[in-house]
């Protein structure tokens, strides 16, 4: 009875914070959805479920939290954790172009180990500032912001290295042939490779308070916490971002200097022209 009772107090601010947002909600996500049917767009087919996987993961994601915070085990929240870069790490796979069982399989419990001792670093990091407390409803929100930057630069990265080396194919084999490594080969391509994938976070750099006030802050202000206090921490946040964007994007990238698949690689692309 208890555990029904605890359910419902749970489920009930769910339905009531629903009921005084739907109205709002319909009309941002009918004329979002509206737009790109009439645009002809292929993905709009794709935009109600997920939009309504987006709003089952956040509700997911709140329920653990306060689960996590009632129970008497503190550092459960890790499994979150471990979990978020777990789901990161699937999602980069997606976008790997191969479909050999080993190489996904190398590469996605590097990323999933890179993405969760690259988050634990840089909390040790930013612990000592006092401003973050290492608990559940601190430490989860943040991690989320972290590994999706990270998550993204690494997308764009895989994208980006693959096109490039399909592109620069006759470059590379001439490298190979005189005598150089796959590093060599690589290092070819490693500014124009990672300056993509790092666009979008130094665009949010460019962008933060010129042309919005990033979602820490404004959660900051609301909460009323001081302006110039709420501006030192979103300006951490920020630097927390770029800190996982760029240590995972170089160490992604170094991963394919070592393991880069040439020939499975070239052997696919060979297969999709015929």
């Amino acid at each position: 009875m208890d555990f029904i009772f605890y359910i419902k107090k749970l489920i009930f601010p769910l339905f009531l914070y629903l009921k005084n947002s739907i109205f709002s909600i319909l009309i941002l996500f009918g004329t979002s959805y509206f737009v790109l049917r009439k645009l002809k767009t292929k993905f709009s087919k794709e935009l109600p479920s997920i939009t309504l996987k987006a709003f089952f993961q956040l509700t997911f994601i709140s329920i653990v939290l306060i689960v996590l915070i009632k129970i008497d085990f503190k550092y459960a929240f890790i499994l979150v954790v471990a979990a978020i870069c777990f789901n990161a790490a699937k999602i980069n796979l997606s976008r790997f172009p191969l479909k050999d069982f080993y190489e996904r399989k190398r590469l996605f419990r590097f990323l999933w180990a890179l993405y969760f001792v690259v988050n634990f670093i840089s909390f040790i990091i930013i612990y000592p500032t006092g401003f973050f407390k290492f608990s559940p409803e601190v430490i989860i929100p943040l991690v989320g912001i972290s590994v999706a930057g990270a998550m993204r630069g690494v997308n764009l990265l895989i994208s980006t290295l693959f096109n490039k080396v399909n592109e620069s194919k006759d470059i590379l084999e001439v490298v190979f042939s005189l005598g150089g490594s796959e590093k060599e080969a690589l290092d070819l391509l490693k500014e124009e490779v990672l300056s993509y994938s790092t666009l979008n976070t130094r665009d949010m750099f460019k962008a933060a308070g010129i042309v919005h006030i990033p979602g820490v802050m404004v959660g900051l202000l609301l909460a009323g916490v001081n302006p110039i206090k709420a501006a030192i921490i979103q300006f951490l946040v920020l630097n927390l971002i770029l800190f996982n964007v760029v240590v995972s994007n170089f160490f992604v990238f170094r991963y394919f200097t070592n393991y880069f698949p040439y020939k499975k690689f070239f052997q696919n692309i060979n297969k999709k022209e015929e």
